[in-house]
This record gives structure tokens, C-alpha cells and sequence, in this order.
């Protein structure tokens, strides 16, 4: 009973394979006309069964075509008829990125189980390859991006009557590869048949035909300015700006000199501690709030405590400070009246920062940052000459945008570098000339320079440094009067060292600590420093909100030559696929090929396309040695002849 069973599975299985979705045959008949003109009809025969197939079929065909000398050029395809069972059938075409896309078969229209015969007859010119000893066809006859076994593949190379077969080859397998399970056979001095082995998905057949020179025009060579469209008006454009930018420079942006710099004791202008930071970074940012915190507290408005907790047997250590308000703020800076007010919202006595995010202390330091870049915007932005960058960033867009027009025009097969070239050269010039053009105004200036002489006195590692200009004397009200500032100029720990120096020498009274801070003070040089560091990192991490987490972490082969392109089912477009020469099979997904050209389109699809977002283009026609298999650089069809009979090929192509 169980062997029964068995055998009726396996007979079931077999049936339904047999019945699996695939192409029956694939015959193209091709005829070179004297013009240069291809006319194709392929008859493509598939068994659907509604799982792929479902309207019908997709034929997708490479509109680009590469010469033997790398150049690629617009190829253009005229459909003269589509059948199906020998009568006209609807269908739609399309232009996606690099392929014309022929759909045939109507929205509402489901094929029923069964073998289907289709016949699609199109024109072509621009695909004849041109060597210097004979001219050549070399045409993918199926393209390589079907995802259907093919059971039977045939073509019919029909040269013009006046040509004569020089030399013949052909490939089979996937994208690139130089198998060659296939035959050919001169039917005659003009025409040559071809069979392949049966294929599996995205296998293709190529096939090549040599014939003598002077039977079809040779199309003229690309002028001077369709070779060098692209390099030039490039070099021009760029030639264009680094004028633009010496002119403005040169005008607008020579820096006015800057005052001679000598110490000054006191803040320039009584600007607070956060302005100075502000002006000397030239911009806001985030540890500008630790130098307003402590100013409130050295003027006695809040009092900061800190209390340390260890973990792990001390190697890790947790701090927390606690801010009570002392008094209310009067005759403060703005920037730390509104910082105060923030602190204490809504009538709260303290404020805890221990460095986990709170909502409060955030709006805290998003006031304190709006505030102080009210204040300084206009003063720090003024003389930025923003108004210089807009025309070349302008141009540099529109140009590089220009360039591949040009280049899908022109279709240079040299062009890709340029491009890539000219975007970097002009990205890094625009970066120096933003650089440069940038000239502080001259009050700008001298303020900068007041400030410096301030940082001077305050960076001084000794005292006698700057006994010439008589600084006053260091004691406590000092030390912690100016504590804020050194820590917005970035040398407390200097300045915290040179107090510590005066109590080691008992200058200053060796007990005393500031009335405005509780916790372990130790050496005042590290305790300046850990004000900055530790205080000023915890409030930044408080104001901090926690961010969410994400995981991502010869030389012929087939698929070369022209024609090619790929198909499959009537529902979506099949495998796209690409050409050697002028197509050949690719490897992205339908899907991912439409979205790209909704969000590229035509000239920046094809374009991005060269960079690598696909297989890229055979750079010419090669040839493999059929002893040998090696590549050489000449025509494929040099690789074999495989003359048959006539009476042989009429058999094979029965």
C-alpha cells in the first residue's frame, strides 16, 4: 500500500513539473539590411499555468549599444507587430532606465492553462559592430534575464545578399560565461543558423556573424565635439568659477587685520561668561552652559552640591549634584537670568542633575541655547558673506546635471570619469572657497583680539609672566570671579594651578573653599577642571534625551552583443537584463528597477546605472580561443567556425 502511495505521489509530482511554467522555444529570425537596419522577429512559445504568466509576457530590450572602441551610443526599437496565435495582440511599451519594455497582453485578460505562440517583429539600427578587417553582428538572441527553463533556442542570421560569411561563433550559459554548447551552420553564403542546448533561468544564447567590410555603410565618427562634449564644457565651467571665486574673495572676503593682542584683567565690555565662549567659538555649542552655571553660582544665586556614589569596588562611580536656589536673579546677563528662571520653574527650591535625561533640564539648556544665539547671531554671522555661495552651488548642480544630459546624448563611453571628476574637484574648491571667503568684521575683530588678551592673563601659567603689565593681585574673590571665564576659554585647569600655587606658598588661606559649592575639592587645579568635565557633562547628558536603538548592520560570452534584454510574466516586468555590447543580464529585482526610475528618471537612471548599480556594459566585442579558451581583443566571431551542412541545419532547426 505504501509503495502505491509513493508511486502515485511521484507520478503526481512528475505531472505537475512537466506542466511547470516555461518557455517551450525561442526562435529569432534576424535580417541585416543594407542600411545598417535589423529587422527581428522573435517567436516565443511558453506553456503558462497562471502562476507567472498571468496576462502574458514582458520582452525587455537594451536601448544601448557599446562599439569595439568602448564607445556607447542610443540604440531605438520599432515594433512592426505583436501576435499571439497568429492574430494581433494588445500590448503597451514603456522606457525603464536603460531598457525599452514591451508588455503585451491586456489588464483584464488572464491566460487560461496552456501553450501560447507569440510573435514580436521589430526594427532596429545603430547594433552592427565595425573592426577594422571585416563588420560583425553580435546579437544576444534571448537576453538573459528570463527566470523560465527555455526547452528549445534557435536564430536565423539573414546577412544582405551582396555579404559573405567570414567567421562565425556562439555562447550559451549565464551572464559572462564562454560556454559554447551550441552550433552553427552556414545555410548558405548569407545566412547562418544557430541552436543552443536547452537553458535554465537566466541563461541566454549569443551568437556572432563576421562578414566582409563595405557591404554596409559604416556610420561616420563621432565629431570633436560629441567626443569631448562633456570635458570640455566641464573644464569650462569649472575654468568659470575659480574666477568667480578669486574675483569675490579678492574683493569681499581679505580678512581686515587684526588689532595687536595685549592682556587685559577684566572681561572686554562686560561680557558674561557664556558670550565669551559664544564669541570665540564663533558659533553655540553645548558646554557653553556649564560657564553660565557656575557664574551663578560664584555671583550667589544657586549653590551647587555634590555627592559621589561608587560601584563595582570603586571602579565605577555615579555623581550627582543638586542645585538649590539661593536667591533670585537681578541685574544678571540675559542668557543666565533665563537659565535661572528655567532652573527653578514653577517654584521648585532645587534642581537634580545627575546625569539621566530629564525633560526640564532639557528645556533648560533649549532656552539658555535660543537666548544666547539671539543674542550673537547677527553680530557672529556678519561678514560670513553667505550671499557669495548660492551661484556656485547653483551652478555646480545644474552643471553636474548638464553633464549627464550630455553624457546620455552624446553617449561618450570615456564620460563617467569627468563627471565623477568634476563633482569632486568643484565639491573641494566650494569647501576652500567657503572657507575663505568668510571675513569677520572689523568689530568682530577687535573683540576677538580684546578676548585673547584676556584668555592671556588668564592662561598664564605664572603670574610673573605678566608682572610688565601690572595684573592684580590672585585671591579668592578673583580666583572665583573669573573661574567662568577661564573655563569658557578652556584653561581653568591654568588658572585653578596657579590659585592652588598660592595657597601652597601661603599666599591664601589653606581652608578656605568656596561658599557656593559642597563636595571633595582636593587640588583646586583638578577641581577647576572637574567643573568643566564632569559638571558640565552631566547637564549636557541630562538635557540629552535617550536616542532608539536600530539594527542594520573569444572575449565573447553570453549575454553579450546586441539585443538581449530579458522577459517574464504579463503581471510585472521580468528579471531586468543587459547586453554586453548593447545589453546584457542583469540582476535586480522589477521592484527595485521601477522605484529607481521613479525617483531617478530617464538621463540620471542611466547615468547612476554606470556607476554600478548594475552590471556594467561589455566594453567591446572579444573573442575566445577555441583551443584555449583565453580572451583576446578581436571580433567574437573569431573565436570559432562550426560549418555544418545545409541539409544538416535544415534538420537541426526543424
Amino acid at each position: 500500500m505504501r509503495s502505491q502511495l509513493l508511486a502515485a505521489a511521484l507520478v503526481c509530482a512528475l505531472g505537475t513539473h512537466g506542466q511547470s511554467e516555461r518557455i517551450n522555444s525561442f526562435h529569432t529570425d534576424l535580417t541585416v539590411s543594407p542600411d545598417g537596419r535589423l529587422t527581428v522577429t522573435e517567436e516565443i512559445n511558453i506553456h503558462a499555468e497562471g502562476n507567472e504568466f498571468k496576462r502574458g509576457i514582458v520582452r525587455r530590450l537594451p536601448r544601448t549599444f557599446t562599439d569595439h572602441t568602448g564607445r556607447q551610443h542610443r540604440v531605438s526599437y520599432e515594433l512592426t507587430s505583436v501576435l499571439v496565435f497568429g492574430a494581433n495582440s494588445p500590448y503597451h511599451t514603456a522606457t525603464e532606465g536603460d531598457d525599452f519594455v514591451l508588455y503585451v497582453g491586456s489588464e483584464g485578460n488572464f491566460l487560461d492553462p496552456g501553450d501560447y505562440p507569440y510573435s514580436i517583429t521589430y526594427v532596429t539600427k545603430g547594433q552592427l559592430g565595425f573592426f577594422p578587417e571585416f563588420d560583425e553582428i553580435y546579437w544576444n538572441v534571448n537576453g538573459n534575464g528570463w527566470g523560465f527553463d527555455v526547452d528549445s533556442i534557435s536564430a536565423l542570421i539573414h546577412l544582405p545578399a551582396a555579404a559573405r560569411v567570414k567567421q562565425t561563433a556562439c555562447y550559451t550559459g549565464v551572464m559572462g560565461s564562454t560556454e559554447s554548447a551550441c552550433e552553427a551552420t552556414i545555410v548558405d553564403g548569407h545566412t547562418v543558423g544557430f541552436r543552443g542546448r536547452p537553458l535554465g533561468y537566466y541563461e541566454g544564447l549569443t551568437v556572432a556573424v563576421g562578414f566582409q567590410k563595405g557591404v554596409v555603410p559604416e556610420p561616420p565618427p563621432p565629431t570633436y565635439w560629441e567626443e569631448n562634449a562633456v570635458p570640455l564644457v566641464g573644464g569650462g565651467i569649472t575654468l568659470l568659477l575659480l574666477l568667480y571665486y578669486f574675483f569675490t574673495w579678492s574683493r569681499f572676503g581679505r580678512d581686515p587685520e587684526r588689532p595687536t593682542v595685549i592682556p587685559l584683567f577684566e572681561p572686554p565690555d562686560g561680557l558674561s561668561p557664556a558670550s565669551v565662549a559664544m564669541v570665540m567659538k564663533g558659533r553655540y555649542d553645548n558646554d557653553q552652559i556649564t560657564p553660565a552655571m557656575i557664574s551663578l553660582a560664584v555671583k550667589g544665586h544657586i549653590r551647587i552640591a555634590e555627592r559621589t556614589q561608587e560601584a563595582l569596588l570603586g571602579l565605577v562611580k555615579s555623581r550627582t549634584y543638586t542645585i538649590v536656589k539661593v536667591k533670585a536673579g537681578e541685574g544678571l546677563p540675559r542668557e543666565e537670568q533665563e537659565l535661572l528662571n528655567r532652573m527653578f520653574v514653577g517654584g521648585r527650591k532645587e534642581c537634580v542633575i545627575d546625569g539621566t535625561y530629564d525633560p526640564n533640564v532639557k528645556l533648560m539648556a533649549s532656552e539658555f541655547r535660543g537666548r544666547l544665539r539671539g543674542q550673537w547671531h547677527g553680530f557672529l554671522t556678519k561678514g560670513d558673506n553667505m550671499r557669495f555661495w548660492w551661484i556656485p552651488i547653483l551652478l555646480v548642480i545644474a552643471c553636474a546635471v548638464g553633464l549627464i544630459i550630455l553624457h546620455n546624448i552624446y553617449w561618450g563611453g570615456n564620460d563617467l570619469p569627468y563627471i565623477l571628476g568634476f563633482i569632486v574637484v568643484n565639491v573641494i574648491l566650494f569647501l576652500l572657497y567657503r572657507f575663505l571667503i568668510k571675513r569677520p568684521s572689523e568689530a568682530k575683530q577687535a573683540l576677538r583680539s580684546k578676548l585673547l588678551g584676556f584668555k592671556m592673563y588668564l592662561g598664564a601659567a605664572e603670574e610673573k609672566q605678566l608682572q610688565h603689565f601690572n595684573p592684580p593681585a590672585m585671591t579668592p574673590e578673583v580666583f572665583e570671579k573669573y573661574l567662568p571665564y577661564a573655563i569658557a576659554f578652556k584653561v581653568e585647569r591654568i588658572w585653578g594651578e596657579r590659585f592652588q600655587s598660592m595657597i601652597s606658598n601661603a599666599l591664601v588661606d589653606p581652608d578656605y573653599r568656596p561658599g557656593w559649592y559642597s563636595g571633595n575639592i582636593g587640588n583646586f587645579g583638578s577641581f577647576s577642571s572637574h567643573m568643566n568635565s564632569s559638571f558640565g557633562s552631566s547637564v549636557q547628558s541630562s538635557s540629552t534625551p535617550p536616542s532608539s536603538s536600530g539594527g542594520s548592520g573569444g572575449g565573447g560570452s553570453s549575454g553579450g552583443g546586441g539585443g538581449g534584454g530579458g522577459g517574464g510574466a504579463g503581471v510585472a516586468p521580468g528579471h531586468p537584463a543587459r547586453g554586453g555590447a548593447a545589453g546584457a543580464a542583469g540582476g535586480l529585482p522589477p521592484a527595485y528597477l521601477k522605484a529607481r526610475v521613479r525617483l531617478f528618471g530617464g538621463p540620471m537612471t542611466s547615468f547612476f546605472q554606470r556607476l554600478g548599480w548594475e552590471r556594467k556594459r561589455r566594453s567591446g566585442s572579444r573573442a575566445v580561443s577555441a583551443s584555449t579558451g583565453r580572451v583576446s581583443k578581436t571580433s567574437v566571431c573569431s573565436a570559432m567556425s562550426l560549418p555544418m551542412s545545409k541539409a544538416m541545419m535544415d534538420e537541426s532547426l526543424r
